[in-house]
């Protein structure tokens, strides 16, 4: 069976991301044949998987005297990719705290396009950008393509692929022993170099085990080649999941294990995902070899095909969900979860499926589009947020649309919601209208652009309610247990005082 690689670049319009304290970064550039208004796409990773992107709609700006400037926030040291029209697709890497910097300059004659980077990192993001990182499509493949057809034991063919990359690295460790790029970019760039030159052996390999012929190598030399090379760049270790091409290079070890020409890395592949393997068909003709994975990758592959399918939608609505649901059981803590869920929420029910989902959900995007969440009934608002915030600390808003006092502190919410997203904490309106009043409801959501999530109580729910407090509005704070540790918080009017409060409930 011929392994065919797919190797995808995918740019997705998700969801908002949730961020962490003190990740901010601030990127400036200037274009010198962009105009006025022409938008700049700042795609950002998902906890430093590299090969997948989205979008927070939050993070595009516009040209301006062919420059522009924004303030990003990651969780983690990564890559972002930027786009604009007149600017080619590029990635860098990015430290937070730093100030990302650059430059496209035209020539006039040949319309070839140059990026220069200034700053930190920029001789490691002029490398990167510049493609002389193994990053130089057919030429560097040829180059290991060639190395590899003719040696003729799996020593010697290891020996000249660490002669390629020696050059690599003296570079990288130069430039960071002359403060040129920091350590962590260091360690980035190599990983993606590493990782790369795996890549380009890949169809070289796969050909070998099938024709012999093509090398000069016998096939246990190819076999053994193969093992020094998945044991010393394991696609599998930690620190090459921001890769570029590790989903791509993760996937061929899989199918090396099922065809046994690696040592498996399960004790017992569990076969979860080989019964959806049509499914994918036309994004992933490979995906059952995902049960070759250990558990870890399998989270990372798996919810790498699902995001692809969101694009490419391979099969129909109800067999997405199928898959979608064995893999949240599968995985509750995913980080794809949040992001799939917000994406499809609205559009395909992915809420277990039982009578009892006759409560929903609501979620105020940052395009302004309402999102459903359909979940079961409860008669109480801390099991809501128990077992649908989980792991997450939540600020809490118990309003109305008949209290004036209510609607007043809105336009006091801007700070709070940039406060709370920035500090990883999820906002949640509770009203307290009555269910007659649903529609004149979802209609303060938007037009107040209450960003966050929204319930509407029900009953049983205002009778429980009734016997905490008295009046609205009124603001709590939980933590990521979902327990109450503020019942009765400042006001978003009283911004200050509120910051501070949550800083010592939750932050400090």
């Amino acid at each position: 069976m011929r392994y065919i690689i797919v190797f995808l670049f995918v740019t997705l319009f998700l969801g908002q991301i949730t961020l962490s304290q003190n990740s901010k970064f601030i990127i400036k550039g200037k274009i010198d044949i962009a105009q006025n208004g022409d938008v700049v796409q700042l795609s950002k990773p998902i906890q430093r998987r590299f090969n997948i992107f989205y979008v927070d709609g939050n993070d595009d700006c516009f040209i301006e005297n062919r420059m522009f400037t924004k303030e990003l926030y990651l969780s983690e040291n990564s890559f972002v990719r930027i786009q604009s029209k007149g600017l080619p697709k590029f990635m860098c890497y990015v430290d937070r705290g730093e100030v990302i910097d650059f430059e496209v300059i035209t020539d006039s004659v040949s319309k070839n396009q140059m990026v220069i980077f200034h700053g930190t990192n920029a001789r490691g993001n002029d490398l990167l950008v510049n493609r002389k990182l193994l990053n130089n499509g057919g030429d560097d493949q040829n180059t290991i393509v060639n190395v590899i057809k003719n040696s003729s034991s799996s020593s010697q063919a290891m020996d000249s692929l660490h002669f390629i990359l020696s050059p690599y690295k003296t570079l990288l460790n130069d430039l960071y022993v002359k403060n040129e790029i920091t350590e962590t970019c260091l360690a980035n760039l190599m990983a993606e170099t590493e990782q790369r030159l795996l890549f380009w052996t890949m169809g070289i390999i796969s050909d070998g085990f099938k024709n012999a012929q093509e090398l000069r190598m016998n096939k246990k030399e190819l076999l053994q080649l193969t093992e020094q090379l998945f044991e010393e760049f394991d696609p599998f270790a930690k620190k090459y999941e921001s890769s570029i091409v590790v989903s791509n290079t993760a996937a061929f070890k899989c199918y090396l294990i099922k065809e046994k020409k690696l040592p498996i890395s399960n004790s017992k592949p569990q076969r979860v995902w080989e019964k959806y393997k049509e499914y994918f068909g036309m994004v992933d003709s490979e995906f059952g070899i995902y049960d070759y994975a250990p558990l870890n990758q399998q989270e990372f592959l798996i919810g790498n095909a699902m995001m692809i399918a969101l694009v490419f939608k391979p099969m129909s609505n109800e067999n997405f969900v199928r898959v979608f649901k064995t893999y949240r059981d599968l995985f509750p803590d995913s980080p794809y979860n949040a992001t799939i869920v917000n994406e499809l929420l609205g559009t395909i029910d992915v809420s277990a499926e039982s009578d009892q989902n006759k409560n929903q959900l609501l979620r105020l995007d940052a395009q302004g589009r309402i999102i459903k969440f359909d979940i079961k009934e409860y008669s109480d608002i801390d099991q809501v947020i128990k077992e649908n915030f989980s792991g997450k600390n939540v600020f809490v808003d118990y309003w109305a649309t008949y209290c004036a006092p209510c609607v007043a502190e809105f336009k006091h919410k801007e700070l709070l919601t940039i406060f709370l997203k920035e500090n990883d904490i999820e906002m949640l309106y509770v009203s307290l209208d009555n269910e007659g009043s649903k529609e004149n409801w979802k209609d303060f959501i938007k037009n107040y652009k209450l960003y966050g999530y929204h319930f509407l109580t029900n009953k049983s729910m205002k009778d429980v309610l009734n016997t905490q407090f008295s009046g609205i509005p009124r603001y709590m704070i939980y933590n990521k247990k979902g327990e109450v540790i503020e019942n009765n918080a400042y006001r978003p009017s009283l911004y200050e005082k509120l910051v501070k409060q949550i800083k010592n409930k939750i932050i400090e």
